[in-house]
């Protein structure tokens, strides 16, 4: 049979044709130019590649088409540090390891820290008087700050101070309102004052999953209009600044004002948007009380502060139980490698052990306000608590993770503490506690750089937060930051170790497990020594850091959960510290503050003592009284500011004497200590003894000797007012009155003959006798004459102006006598108060003048 189509002819095989694959149609060779001309664009894209990886292109860096490590370290950023940890705040946080960024080793990068929105409540503390009550409240005021908190919000409690100072609190006092329409008034030019944000009442609190779609817009922080939410009634309002104030001016312009017990009555409907009921919010109105709780409705009735502390008990549980009811499917505390890690997952079980736990509460079956249909607690069977190797991504499962230090786990699974190099290199595998977290939802087959990435958005993002608690192995977390991180009140609980008691072990196998267990327990407490320990920078690497290179994975994860958790509590503490002076604290405020105080008003007391010596001592008279001039006016200044600084202090902190006691005895011992120089200069005499001399009896011979050495040794002092037109060499005060001075050449020239005369006539030592005596005068300071200098033998000076006189011995003792007498009530004046105080009369004695 003859084919209709003959077969075409195969063409013999040449040098320039490559066999084919098919013999019917062959393929042809490609010559060598194209080979050629393929090397050149090869080569041409690669420099291309170099050059535009360039750090100086900058078109490139704007693409982000190739990632650079930054040239210098990043600066310290504002509350970056605590303890060993430390981060920085940046988006580029997802990058596998922080080094490349921070170019610090200890240093984490952390997704930037979230703007929390303000949310506000009014509380009014000087409406109620009895303090069992004020106490109840302010629990409940701390339940209310802590479960917004937890929510993602900056919760903030406003009072009267606030409304005070919105410019429209003046329009308010010029009517007369209801007090409950005066009370939503001025809670509304709180929030007015304050601006844009949230106004709840502290019994709306927020009993939802964190996902619902009014908490994630609230936590958005824009607020188009003014709302209100149906059911709750003024249990919380949104809105911006403008809007807020708007409503409040239309309100205090509407005639029905002074009729009305709420603000959405007297403003226009299209003023306030109404929005359904929320789900994710339970307001406990007094109203909604008696409806559902019955029982502490009458507990209220009867006494208010039980009542209150029961409501406090209530808000919790549900809280507790709405918590509950949003991971029904338990709880995953982490073990990997759990045969030889059971050390590191004790804190975590006893957590989830106590958030599985039904909380007490008045009335035991019931629900939350914003959800009459849950399942109550005594219903639910204790949620369990699993003990996976591995991450589950649900949003049901709470998950609980410890994350190791690499040396601590190598530690752990070796059973020794001698850890070695071979030993690392050898015998074990890179990353193994972030491989075997991750290795159901990555597989086996990516690396430790994969796999960081992963684990960050798992601790870090926004969801992952609200669905897991990460932490280091030491410290754990203390329980206030776990309740401030759930957002309820948790029962104490505590590590109970291995648990041999309750298992059906043998003696045998018992001692086996506690001796396994303590043997952990030293490892981890010898790693843990380890990890603290800092290497000097010419020192070469050890254990740690020969373990860290090996697992960086690992490492980056356990450095990031430890900045992530301290940035947590970091942001947590400041705001605590900003709110503590504020009802609804959490310990109030700290009475160091008024020790602190007593102190440094002592030591402002003594430098002020100090200064006011130092100006007598480098100034002179003049000048001296320019400086007490200033002084006295700023003082007086002080005391006219003061009472209206206080009252102002009193008013915006909510001060009053009965609730400050500390307060109270404080300003009491300060104006004790302000009178205490005015009894000293009173009684110094009498406290320092009978004597005038201090104490020194008139039989003690060493007492009369050192008066007789005191009299012999003549003593030289600066009067008030001598140094005016005087000039001092160091050997002779010379004064600027001619009548003076000549009065004191005459006293001084019968003084020297007297002297003369006597020691010739008996021999002995009589210069004592010969010394000036002066006394200070005060003299009005207005007149140029300052100060008189007087001698015990003026009157003579008068008589006999250039005679001497010459006396015998028995009035050279009468003189003695008369001299020693007069200087006995001079030392009397000086031994005084003034010299218990330590002071110098001449200093003193200008006070009553000036």
């Amino acid at each position: 049979m003859v084919p209709l189509y003959p077969p075409k002819k195969r063409l013999a095989p040449s040098g320039d044709r490559k066999p084919s694959l098919s013999a019917a149609y062959p393929r042809p060779k490609p010559p060598h130019q194209r080979t050629l001309l393929y090397t050149i664009i090869a080569a041409f894209v690669f420099v291309a590649i170099l050059f535009f990886a360039s750090p100086a292109v900058p078109v490139v860096q704007d693409l982000r088409l190739f990632h650079h490590t930054p040239i210098h370290k990043p600066p310290m950023q504002r509350n970056s540090t605590s303890g060993d940890a430390k981060w920085y705040s940046d988006w580029k946080w997802l990058h596998p390891f922080s080094y490349s960024i921070t170019k610090d080793e200890d240093r984490s990068v952390l997704p930037p820290l979230l703007i929390r929105p303000p949310i506000y409540t009014f509380y009014d503390d000087l409406v109620e008087t009895d303090e069992k009550i004020k106490a109840a409240e302010n629990k409940l005021l701390l339940l209310w700050r802590r479960a917004w908190w937890a929510q993602g919000f900056r919760p903030v409690i406003l009072g009267r101070s606030e409304a005070m100072m919105n410019p429209l609190s003046e329009a308010i006092h010029m009517h007369k309102l209801q007090p409950q329409m005066e009370a939503e008034i001025v809670r509304w030019s709180a929030w007015g004052q304050m601006g844009t944000g949230i106004l709840a009442n502290w019994l709306a609190l927020p009993m939802g999953p964190h996902h619902d779609h009014l908490l994630s817009h609230f936590r958005r922080g824009e607020y188009s209009k003014l709302t209100r939410y149906e059911g709750l009634g003024a249990g919380l309002y949104s809105g911006e600044m403008n809007a807020i104030n708007a409503a409040i001016s239309e309100a205090l312009q509407s005639p029905e004002l002074e009729k009305s017990n709420s603000i959405f009555d007297v403003v226009k409907h299209e003023t306030i948007h109404v929005d359904p009921k929320p789900d994710a919010v339970a307001f406990y109105s007094a109203n909604a009380i008696g409806e559902n709780y019955k029982s502490l409705s009458t507990t209220l009735a009867q006494n208010k502060a039980d009542g209150l502390r029961d409501l406090a008990q209530l808000i919790t549980s549900h809280l507790h139980l709405t918590f509950l009811n949003t991971f029904t499917d338990g709880f995953a505390v982490l073990t990997p490698h759990s045969e030889n890690s059971h050390l590191l997952t004790e804190y975590a079980l006893a957590l989830a052990d106590a958030l599985g736990s039904c909380p007490a509460s008045p009335v035991p079956s019931s629900c939350p306000l914003n959800d009459p249909g849950c399942v109550p607690c005594p219903s639910i069977s204790p949620p369990p608590v699993k003990k996976p190797e591995f991450y589950t991504n649900s949003s049901t499962i709470y998950t609980i993770g410890t994350i190791p230090h690499p040396l601590t786990l190598a530690s752990l699974l070796s059973g020794k503490t001698d850890i070695t190099t071979r030993h690392i290199r050898r015998e074990t595998e890179r990353d193994r506690w972030l491989g075997a977290v991750t290795e159901k939802t990555l597989g086996k087959d990516l690396g430790g750089p994969s796999r960081i990435v992963n684990f960050k958005e798992i601790v870090a993002s926004d969801w992952g937060v609200a669905r897991g608690l990460w932490m280091t192995e030491d410290p754990p977390p203390e329980h206030k930051d776990l309740e401030y991180h759930f957002g309820f009140g948790l029962s104490e609980f505590n590590v109970t170790g291995p648990g041999t008691d309750t298992l059906p072990l043998s003696k045998k196998e018992k001692k086996q497990v506690d001796r396994a267990y303590a043997i952990q327990k030293m490892l981890l407490a010898n790693s843990k020594d380890l990890i603290k320990q800092k290497k000097a920078k010419d020192e070469k690497p050890g254990v740690k850091e020969m373990v860290e290179a090996w697992n960086l994975a690992d490492t980056e994860a356990w450095r990031f959960v430890r900045a992530f958790g301290a940035r947590e509590k970091v942001e947590r503490t400041q705001w605590e510290e900003e709110e503590r002076a504020f009802a609804g604290g959490e310990e109030g405020r700290p009475e160091g503050v008024f020790v602190g105080r007593f102190i440094t008003g002592v030591i402002s007391a003594t430098l002020a003592i100090t200064t006011r010596h130092s100006i007598e001592d480098l100034f002179r008279t003049e000048g001296r009284m320019l400086a007490f001039s200033s002084w006295t006016l700023v003082t007086n200044l002080g005391l006219v500011v003061g009472p209206i600084y206080a009252s102002y202090v009193t008013v915006s902190l909510n001060w009053n004497l009965g609730n400050n006691p500390a307060g109270s005895v404080l300003a009491a011992i300060a104006t004790a200590f302000s009178l205490l120089p005015i009894i000293l200069i009173k009684f110094g005499a009498k406290l320092r003894g009978s004597s005038p001399l201090g104490g020194i009896d008139d039989g003690d011979e060493s007492g009369q000797e050192d008066k007789a050495e005191k009299k012999a040794k003549p003593r030289k002092k600066v009067r008030w007012g001598d140094e005016i037109g005087s000039s001092n060499d160091g050997s002779e005060t010379k004064s600027a009155y001619p009548t003076v001075e000549r009065e004191r050449t005459a006293s001084s020239e019968i003084s020297r003959k007297e002297t003369e005369t006597k020691s010739e006539g008996d021999g002995s030592d009589l210069s004592g006798i010969s010394r000036l005596e002066t006394q200070v005068e005060c003299r009005g300071f207005a007149s140029s004459e300052v100060s008189r200098v007087q001698t015990k033998n003026e009157n003579e000076v008068h008589e006999n102006a250039g005679m001497a006189r010459v006396e015998t011995q028995g009035s050279s003792t009468s003189s003695a006598e008369s001299e020693k007498k007069e200087k006995t009530r001079i030392d009397d004046k000086d031994n005084g108060a003034v010299g218990f105080l330590g002071m110098d009369v001449e200093r003193l004695a200008v006070f009553p003048c000036f």
